[in-house]
């Protein structure tokens, strides 16, 4: 896990929820694989398909950083698919929302996420983007941050 400037990056417990999630996501990982394995040509993916998310704090600059975004088809919506999770369901534009995870993300309503990102929050959201398995119907998936400028045709 290592260290930064002699202090640890985690404490224990969070040590052990991180060594469980690698855990949790590798056993994922290999049931994936099997099922597209099991899907065969008529499952095939392109081998460039990308499948984009974003985790956004609603009330913030994030959320209005997201809503130009899909407007503008940018960033993660220029992605094959794509979702965004946040802290509320939240109207995004256009008819799309953000959907709610389950996860306190701390601060005040309003705050940006930002480092309060804990690995609980991305246990759950992690968790929430295999249960929904969106994902499988692409070659690649892509975590971007609302605030950083991603170009997927480039």
């Amino acid at each position: 896990s290592g260290s930064r400037g002699g202090a640890p990056l985690c404490t224990a417990e969070e040590q052990v929820q991180l060594d469980r999630f690698r855990w949790r996501r590798r056993e994922a990982m290999a049931d994936d694989a099997a099922s597209a394995q099991s899907r065969g040509a008529g499952g095939a993916v392109s081998s460039e398909s990308l499948f984009c998310m974003a985790l956004m704090a609603s009330g913030t600059h994030e959320q209005e950083l997201i809503a130009m975004q899909q407007r503008t088809r940018r960033g993660i919506f220029d992605c094959d698919g794509y979702v965004v999770y946040s802290d509320h369901p939240v109207h995004i534009s256009s008819g799309y929302e953000a959907m709610a995870v389950s996860a306190s993300f701390g601060g005040e309503a309003g705050d940006d996420l930002g480092a309060r990102a804990s690995i609980h929050v991305w246990t759950r959201v992690w968790d929430q983007v295999h249960a929904d398995g969106d994902y499988l119907r692409f070659a690649w998936t892509v975590k971007a941050e609302p605030d950083c400028v991603f170009m997927p045709r480039r």
